[in-house]
């Protein structure tokens, strides 16, 4: 169920921003590049019947000239444009709010780094196309009597 969640959030970010990268790790690699991505588990919890999926999203962009400013605007933007929009939905949300700590990386110092923390709700599962008969494969037919 993630793992499609994630693979359909890939498809959609890479296809609208093409230079741009989209991973799902079970950690972040020693080395990262700009333009990426990073989806990471770090918890799951079950409380009565209640499933939820805590993420960290590392947001990796390189470094720009009076940059700091406009690298926490892109990071909200990817919060309510990309997150919201495209990742969530009414069956898999947030449940937590983000919580973001921004950061340079130390070797190279030209790397800008977000990191977002947030909780997924996923209690239901997410429905799958299979799972849905076409419309155009009902072959009962209804006959209204006119009054």
């Amino acid at each position: 169920m993630i793992t499609k969640r994630l693979e359909y959030f890939k498809k959609y970010f890479e296809n609208k921003n093409p230079r741009w990268r989209v991973f799902y790790k079970e950690e972040l690699p020693e080395s990262i590049s700009p333009k990426t991505i990073y989806f990471i588990i770090t918890g799951e919890d079950i409380v009565k019947k209640q499933r939820s999926i805590d993420f960290t999203i590392f947001y990796i962009s390189s470094f720009e000239k009076d940059g700091i400013l406009s690298f926490r605007q892109d990071v909200i933007d990817f919060i309510k444009n990309d997150l919201s929009n495209e990742f969530e939905t009414s069956n898999f949300f947030q449940t937590s709010g983000y919580k973001i700590n921004y950061s340079l990386d130390d070797e190279r110092g030209t790397l800008r780094i977000a990191e977002i923390q947030c909780t997924y709700d996923c209690t239901k599962e997410i429905l799958d196309e299979e799972k849905f008969m076409n419309i155009d494969k009902l072959n009962d037919k209804y006959i209204l009597n006119d009054l």
